[in-house]
């Protein structure tokens, strides 16, 4: 009985297409099946009783976690696969010299290559951030801290705010305005309050790399310390205000 296809909603060069792929023997070329990998399978495993060792238990075993990793999985070796793809075509890139002045290649590859040479970084010390500091040193007014901050917002150094834009999560139609606190160093308000042995050693720590960093700047030890004292103070002061992680996760639905 012949086909009509008149009265059907889908296209013939539809439901040929779907006939094809109930023949076995088709001629018609198609793609490569991706999803489930049946190889990660552990088959030994019930799956009623540990899934999880079921349906990775396979690949676990042949792919242990590397030494310089925390953790494994497919997804985490795509992203470090991603991580040595892009660095060799930044390695690529970098290298030539012959790229036209102001190609995309130009201009990453420069941009590249300068973060990489740590000799000439080494080299120049603070001298490339010099006239900043001598800007920030200057500060006497609340204008010229204002100024300040706009400048740096200017280069992305978002202090002691950020701000940017996202959708609203009551209003998805409308983009809206999201200011969060910038320049913290420490991860969350726990950091910087709670008295649990690792909080206050991560403060200790953080303490003292702030004064490291001051003394590479060029400041005294005790200056350095000073000054680290400082720092942290105001950084204490924004996280006080500022939702726990745990209200934060909680109360995501909120705008301004």
């Amino acid at each position: 009985m012949p086909l009509s296809f008149h009265r059907t909603p889908f296209p013939p060069s539809f439901l040929f297409a779907f006939l094809s792929l109930l023949n076995p023997h088709s001629n018609v070329i198609r793609p490569p099946l991706r999803g489930i990998q049946l190889g990660d399978l552990d088959r030994k495993q019930n799956p009623c009783g540990d899934f999880y060792e079921y349906s990775n238990g396979a690949w676990r075993a042949a792919n242990p976690i590397p030494p310089s990793m925390e953790r494994w999985s497919r997804r985490w070796a795509s992203g470090e696969n991603s991580k040595e793809q892009l660095k060799s075509i930044l390695n690529e890139v970098a290298e030539r010299q012959d790229w036209p002045k102001g190609s995309v290649e130009q201009l990453i590859g420069d941009y590249y290559a300068s973060c990489m040479d740590e000799a000439t970084i080494e080299r120049q010390g603070l001298a490339p951030i010099a006239p900043w500091l001598a800007e920030i040193r200057a500060i006497g007014t609340r204008r010229e801290l204002q100024r300040m901050i706009f400048r740096l917002h200017e280069i992305a150094i978002r202090v002691p705010f950020a701000l940017s834009s996202s959708q609203d999560f009551h209003q998805p139609t409308r983009v809206i305005g999201e200011i969060a606190a910038g320049g913290l160093g420490l991860p969350d308000r726990d950091y910087y309050f709670k008295r649990d042995d690792r909080f206050v050693e991560a403060r200790k720590k953080y303490l003292a790399h702030i004064a490291k960093m001051f003394q590479l700047a060029g400041q005294s030890e005790t200056l350095a310390q000073s000054a680290a004292d400082v720092v942290l103070s105001m950084e204490r002061s924004s996280p006080r205000r500022r939702w726990t992680k745990w209200r934060s996760v909680t109360r995501r639905t909120w705008t301004i």
